[in-house]
């Protein structure tokens, strides 16, 4: 079985070639049992769940531990960890279909026990203590960064509350997010924005996705004006406002008065202030929400950036797209008699980086040189620095 790190030779972009699979349940191999399978992760609530259809009884296999991998050759990588929940076996047919859940679950169905407040703790020491409480294994979560960010607001949270619900609140306050990602861990990381801050890991050409999938299309009627990020003292009684005026080459500007408003910020305020430009950057570009239909590539996790490019009536547009609405995989295994399935949908924010770039079909770009663009066929998207968005110097709005 290979690891992420080793699986650059899975990432598929042909819908030529078909992906294999293993279902693990129970620590019992039942991948020839397979009939179908619909994977989400998303980002409302962090969570992560599956839909199977298999042949066979699951009778008595309710809260069994449940593991799916995928991938191309011979090689595959977990894809979804989970527990059974309420499999429905049908005698007549000898076919199970269930649902699983990720780990999300093991924080959402468990509460606090005790009323706690976590003011003027890291929230890395915050989610640490939450993980605790919930149980998970060694490996089973990640917190990246967060041990900066120590908490000023003094909310009590009442014993009931949901490990979750309580671990969301603080996350929120600090613009991190916390998700089940592919493989089967729980990762907590300050939230990405495309063009603002996250690499993209990948780019997908204007023939490597379903035809007509993507769409990128405004998220609002109408563009704000300003950002205000109010942030909160230490002590609670003293409140810092931030504005950054998005300014939008528009003959129709927002009214002056309708802001995108950060509440009860958490950092500095040098942090506060530059939160603010950050989100008045992103929605200068374009408050744009997309979709689009590729190969399954098992490496794409939530709120992964990745570019893509749309041909259309000779012009060529390239998107920043940041994964932070849903990843959807819908797999069913070829038979005989049928070719199979195996689709991703992935749903987020985005932004044009090139827009109506006068070029051949499917040409990418390849440099950038100063102000100049080089392109050539058939080449990937590369800028200056690996890892970085083009600047609003290379790209003027």
């Amino acid at each position: 079985m290979a690891t992420i790190a080793e699986v650059s030779k899975l990432i598929n972009k042909s819908w030529d070639e078909r992906p294999n699979h293993r279902l693990i349940i129970a620590g019992e191999d039942v991948s020839n049992q397979l009939k179908s399978i619909s994977i989400t992760y998303t980002t409302d609530g962090g969570g992560s769940g599956a839909q199977i259809e298999m042949n066979g009884s699951l009778v008595g296999f309710d809260n069994a531990p449940i593991e799916f991998q995928v991938g191309y050759g011979d090689d595959t990588i977990p894809y979804f960890n989970g527990r059974i929940q309420r499999p429905t076996y049908n005698h007549r047919l000898d076919i199970t279909t269930t649902n699983a859940f990720g780990p999300f679950k093991l924080m959402s169905d468990q509460i606090l026990e005790q009323e706690i407040s976590y003011l003027g703790r890291t929230l890395s020491f915050a989610l640490s203590d939450l993980i605790t409480k919930a149980g998970y294994g060694l490996g089973e979560t990640e917190i990246i960064g967060g041990h900066e960010k120590v908490i000023d607001t003094d909310e009590v949270f009442p014993f009931f509350n949901s490990l979750n619900d309580t671990a969301n609140s603080l996350l929120e306050s600090c613009q991190f997010v916390g998700v089940d990602q592919p493989g089967g861990k729980r990762v907590f990381k300050k939230k990405p924005r495309p063009g603002v801050n996250g690499a993209a890991v990948t780019r997908y050409g204007a023939s490597e996705y379903a035809k007509d999938s993507f769409t990128a299309d405004p998220k609002t009627e109408f563009g704000f004006y300003k950002v205000i990020v109010q942030r909160v003292s230490k002590q609670g009684d003293e409140l810092t406002r931030h504005e950054a005026i998005v300014k939008r080459q528009s003959d129709f500007p927002a009214p002056l008065r309708r802001a995108h408003v950060v509440d009860g910020f958490v950092g500095t305020t040098l942090e506060a202030a530059q939160e603010a430009e950050d989100i008045a950057r992103f929605l200068r570009a374009g408050d744009l929400g997309f979709s689009i239909v590729v190969p399954t590539n098992p490496t794409l996790m939530l709120y992964d950036v990745i570019e893509v490019e749309r041909v259309h009536r000779g012009l060529r547009y390239v998107y920043g797209c940041v994964i932070n609405g849903e990843i959807n995989v819908e797999y069913r295994p070829a038979t005989k008699t049928e070719p199979g399935v195996n689709n991703m949908t992935l749903t987020g924010d985005a932004v044009p980086i090139i827009e109506g770039q006068s070029v051949p079909y499917s040409t990418n770009v390849e440099t950038v040189s100063g102000d100049s663009v080089v392109v050539n066929v058939g080449t990937s998207l590369l800028y200056p620095q690996e890892g970085l968005f083009p600047s609003d110097t290379l790209y003027p709005r």
